[in-house]
């Protein structure tokens, strides 16, 4: 799957391997990524959420700075631009209650991603990422 998108985008992107408890995770960012993070005077922050509820919810947020709870979350530093931050969210129950933001239900197991990848287009941040049998 990295590859085929590798070749789609058919831009130079960058592959940083890190590791998190033995697993190894590839932090993919495009040309325009690299571009946008070397620009940055601050760090960049890439949360990637997994949302346990009646169905599985992926979501890669972005952030300028680390929230002020991370408690739940496993924090990485990629390079000296980018960090790494994934969080695992059990809600009590299937609905996620309305205007109720997922960082304020209760957290659960952690989550190890096989990878991320992170593109900046038109000014905006961009990302997915991809869950492996491990």
């Amino acid at each position: 799957m990295i590859q085929l998108l590798s070749l789609l985008s058919r831009s130079r992107d960058s592959i940083t391997a890190v590791q998190l408890a033995g697993s190894s995770i590839q932090v993919i960012s495009t040309a325009r990524a690299d571009a946008a993070l070397k620009r940055r005077d601050g760090v960049l922050i890439v949360e990637a959420e997994l949302t346990f509820a009646c169905i599985a919810h992926k979501q890669v947020r972005f952030h300028d700075r680390l929230a002020e709870n991370t408690s739940h979350s496993r924090i990485l530093r990629v390079h000296d631009k980018l960090i790494l931050q994934l969080t695992t969210v059990i809600p009590a129950s299937c609905a996620m209650p309305e205007g109720k933001h997922a960082n304020n239900l209760p957290v659960a197991r952690n989550f190890t991603p096989h990878w991320i990848r992170i593109d900046h287009v038109n000014n905006h941040w961009q990302g997915e990422y991809g869950l492996s049998a491990r």
